[in-house]
């Protein structure tokens, strides 16, 4: 079972769908912006997605001249107690 996953500037995201070969995979293909202009109700500038249960997010842009592509959020956790001193 997946939990909700909410994005603040559209609610709670639906039309998941199932990628092929991996029933504990969904992904969902979500516009923020087109052609340069933004989306309603999203506009420019950072969105905030969350959820109770596990999930990733990856944005990519592309331009004429130009493309990009991150993860967003990482949702890094820590993986030991070890903590590093900067001096």
């Amino acid at each position: 079972m997946f939990s909700d996953v909410t994005l603040d500037c559209k609610g709670v995201l639906t039309g998941w769908k199932p990628i092929e070969g991996d029933p504990d995979l969904e992904y969902l293909w979500l516009d923020v912006s087109l052609a340069g202009a933004p989306v309603a109700p999203c506009g420019y500038g950072p969105q905030h997605a969350r959820s109770d249960g596990p999930f990733s997010a990856v944005v990519w842009g592309w331009g004429r001249d130009s493309s990009y592509g991150y993860p967003a959020g990482a949702g890094s956790r820590p993986l030991s107690a070890t903590t590093i001193e900067v001096r």
